[in-house]
């Protein structure tokens, strides 16, 4: 008999500089994982900030995630962004409209 097992959902947390598990942290949102490369950004409180953006494109690449991606909903509407992973600076929402991710804030 063989098992698999299948992660389907993670917290990440994004600590000051220097901070570590346990510490106060800045920033927590749910990761969900649609498959074993593809996460989708869930449960968050408010968006990050340009430093908070640049923490979770580390560790989500460094988990050997290779497509990430969020939905906002705004006044009812629904749009899905995703998240480069890869030495790209911006995301693109399902109708190709590029978008700040952060970092040009």
């Amino acid at each position: 008999m063989i098992a698999d097992l299948q992660p389907l959902v993670s917290l990440i947390r994004i600590f000051p500089e220097g901070g570590q598990y346990g510490d106060p942290y800045t920033y927590c949102a749910t990761i969900r994982h649609l498959d074993r490369e593809t996460v989708e950004i869930i449960g968050a409180l408010r968006a990050p900030t340009p430093s908070e953006w640049r923490a979770i494109r580390v560790a989500l690449a460094d988990a050997g995630v290779t497509k990430a991606m969020f939905m906002r909903i705004k006044d009812g509407i629904k749009s899905h962004h995703h998240i480069p992973l890869a030495g790209s600076h911006g995301r693109t929402s399902q109708d190709g409209d590029r978008q700040s991710c952060g970092d040009e804030r």
